[in-house]
């Protein structure tokens, strides 16, 4: 509460915030690599997926989904703005730590803790924050349509106002040599 204060964002009538701002982390927010031919789906628990040599310990900005990353920026300044993805937990301090190299202070940072799906994670920490401020309008920014809109219908069962952007950004491709510290070089 103090922390909205001090933002000065728009508040509701009720005293909590009036916009809530939810961004997801990989190809929405950063260009994660995917996972490199022969790799399954556990790729996403996998530190590689996040660590050198795969992501330079400083990415450069072609890393980034800079349109998201502007939205971002403009949201933490406007509205209660959150981090949301199916990453585990054990991924927060290199998320923390990309998420300061570009200036991005969410108000909340949240990682799953791997016991249920992806979209059933993100609609639960959605219902979460629609429990404690009853019809705040919600903004939403996923590449996966499945949970766009499994999130728009959590938001529009609890009587709040969804916008929602499909963002769309070409990934980098895992395996090709990555210079830490300065990001990455095409074979």
């Amino acid at each position: 509460m103090i922390h909205d204060l001090i933002n000065q964002r728009p508040r509701s009538n009720r005293g909590g915030p009036s916009e809530l701002a939810i961004f997801d982390w990989d190809l929405t927010t950063f260009r994660s690599p995917v996972p490199p031919i022969g790799h399954d789906d556990s790729w996403w628990t996998d530190a590689l997926s996040l660590y050198p040599p795969t992501v330079p310990i400083y990415p450069t900005l072609r890393w980034w989904v800079m349109p998201t990353v502007q939205a971002a920026q403009k949201s933490i300044n406007e509205a209660y703005t959150i981090l949301l993805t199916g990453r585990l937990e054990e991924f927060r301090p290199r998320i923390e730590h990309l998420l300061s190299q570009v200036g991005l202070h969410f108000d909340a940072v949240h990682l799953s803790p791997g016991d249920t799906s992806t979209l059933e994670y993100k609609q639960g920490v959605l219902q979460s924050y629609l429990d404690r401020w009853p019809g705040i309008r919600v903004k939403l920014w996923d590449d996966r349509p499945e949970i766009l809109n499994g999130l728009m219908k959590v938001a529009r069962d609890n009587g709040s106002e969804v916008t929602a952007y499909q963002v769309t950004a070409e990934p980098l491709v895992a395996g090709a040599r990555a210079n830490p510290g300065v990001g990455l070089e095409l074979p």
